[in-house]
């Protein structure tokens, strides 16, 4: 069973201030914490950025993706703190562009398959960024796992697989060993960007665990 991953990151001593903390020292000035959720246009990045700004409405949410139109379409409803940026997720020079004063990273622009390298996460490295992303292919997170002792000496909170799989589900494995009963709802979904459902979920049907 594929288990989650995580890059640990602590603080690491203080050190005489450089160039590469200008990144930091603009977040500490703002008033308000920004969010850059990259696939921001997409099923996921979409629903996690729809539940951030219900959860938390003081957030500037950046909806990162490549489609001007439809991310800034998406982006105008989530509110006035909200804006569409442009970034392509495969060139390091606008990613770290597009980190300027960015507090968390959310990557969701998958698929993690098809990906070779961790192209966000030394991003967010280089400008000590905190990074969360749902990966859900175990080769990517070993590679991500690699970046361990970078994120650590750059003081990078770095949390990977964090999605559905193989996050929730081991999540959810846990409590069927601790609780009497649990019940999943499996209904249909739209995406909040298109609006398209899915075909495969059409009927609702409901599954009780019993431990």
């Amino acid at each position: 069973m594929a288990t989650m991953g995580m890059v640990r990151a602590c603080a690491p001593p203080a050190a005489a201030p450089s160039t590469r903390d200008a990144a930091q020292v603009k977040r500490s000035s703002s008033r308000t914490a920004r969010v850059l959720v990259l696939g921001g246009t997409g099923r996921v990045g979409g629903s996690a950025a729809t539940a951030l700004s219900k959860l938390r409405p003081d957030l500037s949410i950046l909806v990162g993706g490549r489609n001007r139109e439809k991310g800034e379409s998406f982006a105008s409803k989530l509110g006035e703190r909200s804006e569409f940026v442009q970034v392509d997720t495969r060139n390091a020079r606008v990613l770290e562009e597009a980190l300027q004063g960015v507090d968390l990273v959310v990557h969701t622009a998958g698929p993690f398959q098809r990906a070779e390298e961790c192209t966000v996460l030394q991003a967010a490295i280089s400008t000590k960024t905190a990074y969360i992303d749902v990966c859900d292919d175990t080769d990517y997170s070993w590679r991500a796992k690699g970046f361990h002792e970078q994120a650590k000496s750059a003081g990078v909170p770095a949390i990977t697989t964090a999605g559905i799989y193989p996050g929730v589900s081991n999540g959810l494995h846990i409590s069927l060993n601790t609780v009497p009963q649990i019940c999943l709802l499996f209904v249909s979904f739209c995406c909040p960007v298109s609006n398209v459902c899915s075909s495969s979920l059409e009927c609702s049907t409901q599954i009780s665990f019993i431990s």
